[in-house]
């Protein structure tokens, strides 16, 4: 039997359950703040820095109007890194941007302009950016008037970098619209059609057509296709070869009205029988000539089939068939026989000269009337025999009348 005081085990209540959730969110609530106030907000990443360095120049700088000129855009990145590269380029009144027409061309890719023509962006497709480099053609606008500056200002956007040096971010280059002497070139067609084998001369003629003279060295490029048709033509010294590419260059100034002529010969194999031969030749007149129209022309030549036909070699002469010399022609004799008695012709033969229906000698080989001067001389032969027979007649008829 125990001893002592009972121990009891109080039991949890609804209250106080109640009571000691309310305690653990009132905590819970408390240290909320500080948790949220021991993560600190992400501060801003600070902006590249980097170098990036832009130029202009124009070649050449006075350019007649209507002409083209090419314009180098060369910019760099001299340090840091950027996460974009452009260069936009604003063209004044009186310059179009002539851009290629091929879609494959990089530029045609890289440089974009607007819709009015007035600007044009070139880009870096590279990673990472580090240039942009470009040689663009531009057009001086035919209506400029001579004299008058345009000028073209390009500008580099780099996105959010910070440039260090923001003062050669952009450039500027200036064109004078100018004119010149007008210089042309122009091809004299063959005297003489091209034919596999046989040489055939062409001209080539650069003229000035004024007002001022011409210094010498005005080149022109022969673009050749030596490939297809595998010829190459002999010209004077003052021309040069590139791989198929023929440049002559005149040797002397000209003045206003002259001409240099350039004489080429061609030879064209048996294979280019039948083709049509294309030379297309371009003139470098420079960029202050003010008519681009005649410093472009081609040589066309249509290459005949076949080789035409040569002279014919001569027959040989036939060998006579006696070797003593032309046999003589046997005197026709009277025939005693009788009144009907008649005188044998002469022989015709073919022994001594040589004649053939090639070379003539009185026989028409074209109507076959060879034997007709032979069959004359045999005619007045007999001829000549009965007029002696007559005569040797008379004489016996009057010996017989003495004679009685």
């Amino acid at each position: 039997m125990r001893s002592g005081p009972r121990r009891t085990t109080a039991r949890p209540t609804a209250t106080t359950v109640a009571g000691a959730t309310a305690t653990a969110a009132l905590l819970l609530g408390s240290l909320t703040p500080t948790i949220a106030q021991a993560t600190p907000a992400a501060a801003p990443a600070a902006p590249a820095h980097a170098d990036v360095r832009t130029t202009l120049r124009p070649e050449p700088t006075s350019v007649a109007p209507g002409r083209v000129f090419q314009l180098n855009l060369v910019t760099d990145l001299v340090t840091g890194a950027v996460p974009k590269l452009a260069v936009t380029l604003t063209l004044p009144a009186g310059l179009t941007y002539a851009r290629p027409t091929d879609p494959n061309n990089l530029e045609y890719r890289r440089c974009l302009p607007s819709a009015d023509g007035r600007t044009v962006t070139c880009r870096s497709l590279d990673a990472p950016h580090e240039h942009v480099w470009e040689q663009l053609g531009i057009r001086v606008d035919k209506d400029v008037n001579p004299g008058a500056a345009l000028t073209v200002t390009a500008t580099t956007d780099i996105g959010d970098a910070v440039d260090d040096k923001p003062e050669d971010n952009t450039a500027t280059a200036t064109v004078r619209a100018a004119t010149g002497t007008d210089v042309g070139v122009s091809w004299q067609p063959p005297t003489a059609p091209a034919r596999p084998g046989r040489p055939v001369v062409t001209k080539l003629v650069v003229t000035n057509h004024g007002p001022g003279s011409v210094a010498a060295g005005q080149a022109v490029k022969l673009h050749i296709d030596s490939r297809a048709f595998r010829t190459w033509p002999t010209a004077p010294a003052s021309c040069w070869a590139d791989p198929d590419v023929l440049v002559c260059e005149t040797p002397s100034e000209l003045a206003a009205g002259e001409s240099h002529t350039f004489e080429l010969r061609w030879t064209f194999p048996k294979e280019s029988g039948g083709k049509k031969f294309r030379v297309l030749t371009t003139l470098f007149s420079g960029a202050l000539d003010p008519c681009a129209d005649n410093d472009r022309t081609e040589l066309v030549l249509d290459v005949a089939k076949t080789a035409p036909p040569g002279p014919k070699p001569p027959k040989p002469t036939p060998t006579p068939t006696s070797t003593s010399g032309p046999k003589p022609t046997p005197t026709p004799t009277a025939s005693r026989s009788g009144p009907g008695a008649t005188a044998s012709p002469a022989p015709v033969t073919g022994g001594g000269s040589g004649v053939t229906p090639q070379s003539g000698g009185g026989h028409l080989a074209a109507t076959g009337a060879g034997p007709m001067p032979a069959l004359a001389a045999g005619a007045a032969v007999l001829v000549v025999a009965g007029g002696a027979l007559l005569a040797v007649r008379a004489r016996t008829r009057r010996d017989e009348r003495d004679s009685r």
